[in-house]
């Protein structure tokens, strides 16, 4: 008996800060083109600089662009750089645009190799926070044979009180509960 293919899903669109990364971007470029080969249910809206969209022009006839869109953003964010200083100075880097793409609902997930902290700072200045929940938790899926786990914060949080980490779990349930079903998920 033939196993049939489940129905063709809608297109996930997603932000993608090039630029961040402590590499040069080439490497990243070839992924996404490579992975549009494999995921045909994937759009990739490509955040560059300008310098660097000039660089690969001479590619872009190449690539397909029905899948993929490069927009021109005035700089980059560096790994060193301080979050408050990127989010006062660079609100038109890559990095930002990218969160920015998310929060007017171009795209439904941003992806960066990027400066953490400026991501951090950059999501809660785009993105609008839930009720009394002010700051943003970073995720992690952990692979297992046996459960989906998920942790949360991973150390980003330097100053979390007892009730941040209180609704870092809450954020945890919700995430288990909206993507995996999962109605009662253990904290």
């Amino acid at each position: 008996m033939q196993k049939q293919l489940p129905a063709k899903t809608e297109q996930i669109i997603i932000a993608v800060d090039l630029m961040g990364g402590d590499s040069y971007p080439d490497e990243r470029l070839d992924t996404l083109i490579n992975m549009l080969k494999q995921q045909e249910d994937v759009v990739f809206r490509v955040f560059v600089s300008n310098s660097y969209l000039n660089t690969i022009s001479h590619r872009l006839p190449s690539i397909d662009q029905t899948r993929i869109e490069f927009i021109a953003c005035g700089r980059s964010v560096s790994m060193a750089e301080s979050p408050f200083m990127a989010l006062r100075q660079k609100r038109d880097s890559s990095l930002s645009m990218s969160i920015k793409d998310v929060a007017q609902k171009k795209s439904v997930i941003c992806v960066t190799a990027g400066n953490t902290g400026a991501m951090v700072v950059l999501a809660k200045h785009w993105m609008n926070m839930l009720g009394e929940i002010d700051k943003p938790v970073l995720a992690r899926l952990l692979p297992s044979r046996s459960k989906r786990a998920l942790m949360l914060d991973v150390g980003a949080t330097t100053d979390a009180k007892a009730f941040d980490l209180y609704n870092f779990a809450r954020l945890g349930c919700a995430y288990q509960k909206a993507v995996y079903q999962k109605n009662n998920p253990e904290v």
